[in-house]
């Protein structure tokens, strides 16, 4: 599954990680998460939230992938696992 910009609303976030944990297959199943630096930390309680209630474990957690010199091409990677 590939998506692009579904965290553009607050009302999509919950969904999002509801469905990957409903692909993704138990204590197999991982999921690289790429977004903007600036959306995902407005957004970082509720999907904190959302992957401990939902059990993803990060595996790995880039806070500063892209362009050193500007914010706006700055990204978050991380690598979930759909934990049982």
């Amino acid at each position: 599954m590939v998506c692009s910009d579904v965290i553009y609303l607050p009302e999509c976030v919950e969904p999002l990680f509801k469905s990957l944990k409903y692909f993704l297959k138990k204590d197999t199943g991982k999921c690289l998460f790429v977004n903007n630096r600036i959306r995902i930390d407005i957004f970082s309680e509720e999907i904190a939230r959302l992957l401990q209630e939902l059990n993803f474990e990060i595996l790995e957690d880039n806070q500063e992938v892209g362009v050193p010199e500007n914010e706006d091409m700055k990204f978050r990677v991380v690598l979930l696992k759909h934990s049982s």
